[in-house]
């Protein structure tokens, strides 16, 4: 009996331990990651080199990421340019990447992003990413 307790505390442990996989958590979630994903997200925080630019990069813009969980995605966009409004749609697919990434490809051109999810939950998704010049933004979503 005191072999199976100990095999019993053992993978508990172990699952513990896996499912923290995100750099900010959820320490535990009883959702698959797809679960989790799916829906739609809309901008709430946007971090460039650790400073609060959500003001600057999206006032006067709406953005809305639908994620299904059949591996498609969708996005309808609205923003003010020089006094010009510009809106649009894209849509394309989605995958996981074997780590902690995240990539989406466009099927109206040939775009195609990887980020890294820092915070995945049922009411947030924050993203990392690293462009060419060392600059990194985060952005975290909220469900709509």
């Amino acid at each position: 009996m005191k072999k199976f307790k100990l095999a019993l505390v053992a993978m508990t442990l172990v699952m513990l331990w896996s499912c923290g996989k995100y750099e900010d958590g959820p320490a535990i979630s009883l959702r698959s990651k797809t679960g989790r994903l799916a829906g739609t997200w809309v901008y709430d925080k946007v971090l460039q080199n650790g400073v609060d630019v959500t003001d600057q990069s999206t006032e006067g813009e709406t953005f809305e990421f639908t994620i299904e969980r059949d591996g498609t995605y969708s996005t309808v966009f609205s923003y003010t340019f020089f006094g010009q409004v510009t809106s649009g749609e894209d849509n394309g697919t989605w995958e996981f990447g074997d780590d902690e990434t995240f990539t989406t490809k466009s099927n109206n051109s040939n775009f195609s992003q990887t980020v890294t999810i820092t915070r995945l939950t049922n009411s947030e998704f924050w993203t990392k990413s690293t462009d060419s010049n060392g600059d990194v933004t985060e952005v975290h979503y909220k469900t709509k």
